[in-house]
């Protein structure tokens, strides 16, 4: 195996340890292991490429050379250079992963001295590669694109695969943080599939983790929990950070095992401690527990730079008593109750609401609730946050046992609209999705605000005349967001994603639903290939897939250490 190797072997001459970069690269363990076993010679940069390519996946035997051992070739001959650019290449990769602003900006520094009067295009891109990341954490997206496409058109006709799938990477990532939630969506499933392909251990593993993320950007959380769950078991010290993150946000509530902050972790893992004991104070309603941890978890997200603005999304929408309004217009409008799409950030934690034991399938359905304060204004708030709503002690409203739930939206519509109210029209439109034709629907929505105002009777007051309807509440309330619910579809997907596979029956049971409703809900996902059917038995077991994922192959599998 490839992770096998000795934490320092005798070195081969410079010329095959190019060559034994070149086969760690593409995962060829048994070659790398006889040839750098074979006998001792001088180091020479590409010593230090194999060493840095090594310690990607296995940092507890084989340790990366640092910036001052690479600082020693900047004088030496173009081929010692060009292997600790290689080396270059592979820590700036780590310092994303893990976060380290710092350390990328000293590595790019370096690379600009290792790389002066040097005529390799390779060796140029990947110093380019390096500024590209450094560029991304600094928020500097101006340019960028246009950039990195040029860049990996220029390393396809080079023959640099490894370059070629990392500028995608790229791309990707900053097609997410520009707000490009199809076009990182578009790349990353390309760049997933080159990878493979192209049998590149540690780009293989990159592009999984983006095509993770994109998925949860673009609402499927439940496709992004498959993915990271099947990276858990392979992926060590250098992946790990960016891995739990993105699985916390993908709602795997079993990412919040382990929590406790690591001495010296870089920003991006304590990002991820701080991120998980944010969501666990939040859901026990610790209010001194979630602020200090939400402060945490900015600062460290903000040291990082990649992951600040999600970092601002969860804290505002976990916490119902802070204002929205500075921290981006889509988040603000779905705090506001204008926009039911929430921000791509918040795809996973809608879907997270971990369960308790008196919680009923209806109740697990609701992702959101508006609170609603007299002289304060209302705003929308992850039903994770509700926990920490204690201090302003909001009157519940509970759910009604119609299965569209109307009265719940006609409440959150009008509590989201405050003290003026809503013209008619625009009140129905809100509530029901369509046009109000009166001759048509004046008799049903009258209908929906009796049920209404009975709902709420000794809690609020439903005013509606000359026109226009407004809610009165003289107490906070907390009311329950259906447009921010979920289809049965949705909570199945999860649930599957989670466990790998699942039966009708043991959904049902989980889900608290009945059997009939699992069966016909995992048969249409079935048939629309959402899901894919496997015989087990009498029975079927039902299991997520991913058109452009596979299992990582196995030269990303790590053997003990």
């Amino acid at each position: 195996m490839l992770y096998d190797l000795a934490v320092a072997p005798p070195l081969p001459p410079a010329d095959s340890a190019r060559k034994i970069h070149e086969a760690i690269v593409h995962g060829d363990a048994r070659t790398a292991t006889d040839e750098l076993q074979a006998s001792s010679h001088p180091e020479s940069g590409w010593h230090d490429a194999a060493r840095a390519a090594l310690a990607l996946f296995r940092p507890e035997t084989t340790r990366a050379p640092d910036l001052a051992a690479l600082a020693r070739w900047v004088n030496q001959s173009e081929d010692d250079r060009m292997g600790a650019l290689a080396a270059c290449s592979h820590l700036a990769l780590t310092a994303v992963l893990s976060g380290e602003r710092r350390v990328l900006a000293e590595l790019v520094a370096l690379e600009a001295r290792l790389l002066d009067g040097m005529s390799n295009r390779e060796s140029q891109l990947r110093v380019e590669l390096s500024r590209a990341w450094q560029s991304l954490m600094l928020g500097n997206l101006d340019g960028l694109e246009a950039a990195l496409d040029a860049y990996q058109g220029e390393a396809r006709q080079l023959g640099a695969s490894a370059l070629v799938v990392d500028f995608n990477v790229v791309r990707a990532f900053a097609a997410s943080l520009d707000g490009r939630t199809d076009d990182m969506l578009a790349i990353a499933r390309r760049v997933s599939r080159m990878a493979r392909t192209e049998a590149l251990p540690a780009q293989e593993f990159s592009a999984h983790l983006m095509l993770g993320r994109a998925r949860r950007r673009s609402g499927h959380p439940h496709l992004a929990t498959h993915i990271f769950r099947s990276l858990e078991p392979m992926a060590c010290a250098a992946w790990r950070p960016w891995l739990t993150w993105e699985r916390l946000l993908a709602g795997d509530a079993t990412a919040l095992e382990n929590h406790e902050t690591v001495t010296g972790a870089p920003p991006l893992g304590a990002a991820g401690v701080a991120l998980a004991r944010t969501l666990r104070a939040s859901g026990e309603g610790n209010r001194a527990a979630f602020d200090a941890a939400a402060g945490e978890l900015v600062a460290a997200a903000e040291a990082s730079g990649l992951v600040h603005a999600e970092a601002q999304d969860v804290v505002i929408a976990l916490d119902g008593t802070t204002a929205a309004s500075a921290h981006g217009e889509v988040l603000s409008a779905w705090c506001r109750g204008e926009q039911n799409l929430a921000p791509s950030s918040l795809h996973g934690l809608l879907a997270w609401s971990p369960p308790t034991e008196d919680e009923d399938a209806e109740a697990d359905s609701i992702r959101a609730n508006v609170l609603v304060r007299p002289g304060v204004g209302a705003r929308r708030v992850l039903a994770l946050g509700t926990p920490l709503l204690e201090s302003v002690a909001p009157r519940h409203v509970r759910r009604s046992r119609r299965k569209q739930g109307r009265v719940e939206t006609l409440l959150a519509v009008l509590g989201c609209a405050g003290d003026a109210g809503l013209d008619t029209a625009t009140c129905f439109r809100k509530t029901y999705e369509f046009e109000y034709q009166p001759a048509v629907h004046e008799d049903v929505f009258s209908v929906l605000i009796h049920r209404t105002r009975a709902h709420v009777d000794g809690l609020a007051e439903i005013e509606h005349g000359d026109g226009r309807i407004a809610l009165r509440a003289p107490v906070a309330l907390l009311i329950p967001d259906p447009r921010c619910g979920d289809a049965t579809r949705d909570r199945l997907l999860r649930l599957i994603a989670r466990g790998g596979r699942a039966t009708a029956n043991e959904a049902a049971r989980t889900l608290g639903i009945s059997v009939r409703a699992a069966q016909d809900a995992l048969k249409g996902l079935a048939e629309e290939g959402v899901c894919v059917a496997h015989r087990s038995g009498r029975k079927f077991e039902y299991a997520v897939e991913d058109t452009a994922f596979s299992e990582p192959t196995q030269r990303l599998a790590r053997s003990p250490a």
